[in-house]
C-alpha cells in the first residue's frame, strides 16, 4: 500500500519501530515474574503455563526481529491460549503474525482485543498506534500515547521525542491541547523533555490555546525553561505572546528596561532582567533603601556579560539614561551598555554607552536610533575587571531608553 505524502511525513514525525519497540514494552512489565524471566524453568515444572508460553514466544518473535526475520510463533501462542483464554501477550502475538501474513483486518482484530483485555499490553497499543500513523488518525493515535505513557513509564524516553516533535504539525499541536487541559500524570515529564526540542514554540502555542498550564508551583519550572526557550531559538513573538498569557504579566515590560517588580522577577527572565552567576562576571539583585539595585562584578583579569534584557522597542529614535556607581574600581577596568539588534542574523550593536572609558574617549551620546529592521533587542551589562586584584564591583540604580 502506498502512503500518502501526509501519512509519509506523519509516520515520520511520530511513528516508531513498532515491532522492536513492542516486544521492548511488552516484555518489560512482567520480567520480575520466574515464569516470565525464565519461561524455559516454569515450563520444566508445568508445560502448560499459559505466561511462560507467551513469554517464550515473545522471546523468539523478538529475537528473530532483531535479525531482519519474520518467524511463526503462533502454535506456542495458540497453546497460550489455550490454557488460558484470557492473555493478551499470546493474542499480541497473533495479531503480529496476521499482520507478518498480510492479514491486516484480522491483525487489528487481535490487537484491539489484546489491548481491550489489558490496556498495559504495551505491544498491542504500540501496533494500533502505528496503524492509525498509517490512517492519518490523529486524535487516535494520540488517544495510544496517553495510554502507552500512562501505563508504561519505561517507554517514556522514547515516545516524548517523538511527541515533541510532532507538535510541529498543526493537526497534532491542536489535538494535543485537551492532553494539557486534563494534566495527565506524564505531563511533567514531557514539558522537561520538550523543553529541548528544536521547536519550543510549538509547545508553547498549544499551552497558550489549552489556557496555560496549571497555576501550581510545581510547574513554574517548566513556564520559566520554556520562555527561556524560546528566546534561545529566536522565537520572539510566540515568546512575547507566551508571557503575555501568564499570571501577573506585565504589559509594559516588553518597552521598558526600568527596575520594576516584574521585570526583576527571576521567574520571569530573559522577559525581564536576566542576571548572570557565573564566576567571573555577573550581577544580583538589592536593594537601596527601598529601591532595587543591581550590584555588578566582573574579576580581575576576567570579562563577561553581567545582566541583560529582552525589548520590543518599535523602531524610532530614542534617549538613554542610566544611574551607575563604581563601587570598587579596577586600573583597566571597562563597563558597558550594549544594545544589540537581535533581530539581525549577528546580533549587531546598534547602541553602546561606556560607564568607564579611557581618558582619550569621547563622552557618549544619550541618543538611541533603532532602525526599522530591529524589532526585537536586548540591553546587556558587559564588564571588564581590570588589572587589580579586586576586580570591578558597581551598583546600578537606573536605566532607561524613552523619549
Amino acid at each position: 500500500m502506498k502512503l500518502s505524502q501526509k501519512t509519509q511525513l506523519f509516520r515520520a514525525v511520530v511513528a516508531l519501530p513498532i515491532l522492536g519497540l513492542a516486544y521492548f514494552a511488552g516484555s518489560g512489565a512482567i520480567v520480575s515474574a520466574t515464569r516470565s524471566a525464565i519461561p524455559a524453568t516454569a515450563l520444566s515444572v508445568d508445560s502448560g503455563d499459559s505466561v511462560a508460553l507467551a513469554t517464550q514466544a515473545d522471546a523468539k518473535w523478538a529475537e528473530a526481529v532483531t535479525n531482519g526475520q519474520i518467524v511463526d510463533v503462533s502454535v506456542k501462542a495458540k497453546q497460550a491460549l489455550r490454557a488460558q483464554a484470557i492473555n493478551p501477550r499470546a493474542m499480541r502475538l497473533l495479531g503480529y503474525g496476521a499482520d507478518a501474513r498480510g492479514d491486516r483486518k484480522r491483525a487489528l482484530e487481535l490487537n484491539m482485543l489484546a489491548a481491550r483485555l489489558s490496556r498495559r499490553e504495551s505491544g498491542a497499543q504500540l501496533w494500533l498506534m502505528e496503524n492509525s500513523v498509517e490512517h492519518s488518525d490523529v486524535p487516535a493515535v494520540l488517544a495510544r500515547y496517553d495510554v502507552l505513557l500512562s501505563t508504561n513509564p519505561g517507554l517514556q524516553a522514547q515516545l516524548f521525542p517523538k511527541l515533541a516533535l510532532g507538535l510541529s504539525d498543526p493537526e497534532i499541536r491542536d489535538a494535543f491541547v485537551p492532553y494539557i487541559r486534563k494534566t495527565p500524570a506524564w505531563l511533567p515529564g514531557f514539558l522537561g523533555a520538550a523543553l529541548n526540542s528544536p521547536n519550543p514554540d510549538a509547545l508553547s502555542y498549544a499551552i497558550r490555546k489549552a489556557g496555560g498550564l496549571p497555576k501550581t508551583e510545581a510547574y513554574q519550572p517548566y513556564v520559566t525553561g520554556l520562555l527561556g526557550g524560546l528566546f534561545a531559538k529566536k522565537k520572539y513573538a510566540e515568546a512575547r505572546a507566551f508571557y503575555n498569557t501568564l499570571p501577573g504579566a506585565d504589559a509594559g515590560l516588553a518597552n521598558s528596561a526600568a527596575f520594576t517588580d516584574a521585570a526583576l522577577d527571576p521567574k520571569m527572565a530573559p522577559m525581564g532582567w536576566a542576571l548572570e552567576s557565573n564566576s567571573d562576571a555577573g550581577a544580583s539583585l538589592a536593594k537601596n533603601g527601598e529601591e532595587p539595585v543591581l550590584q555588578a562584578f566582573a574579576l580581575s583579569g576576567a570579562s563577561g556579560l553581567a545582566a541583560s534584557k529582552y525589548l520590543f522597542i518599535a523602531p524610532g529614535n530614542y534617549r538613554f539614561g542610566s544611574a551607575q556607581t563604581v563601587t570598587v574600581p579596577s586600573a583597566n577596568a571597562r563597563a558597558s551598555w550594549m544594545l544589540r539588534c537581535m533581530s539581525s542574523a549577528d546580533n549587531a550593536v546598534i547602541y553602546q554607552y561606556d560607564i568607564i572609558r579611557s581618558a582619550r574617549a569621547a563622552a557618549p551620546k544619550d541618543q538611541v536610533t533603532i532602525p526599522a529592521s530591529c524589532q526585537v533587542q536586548r540591553l546587556d551589562l558587559y564588564l571588564v575587571g581590570g588589572d587589580d586584584s579586586a576586580g570591578l564591583e558597581l551598583t546600578v540604580a537606573r536605566v532607561e531608553i524613552g523619549r
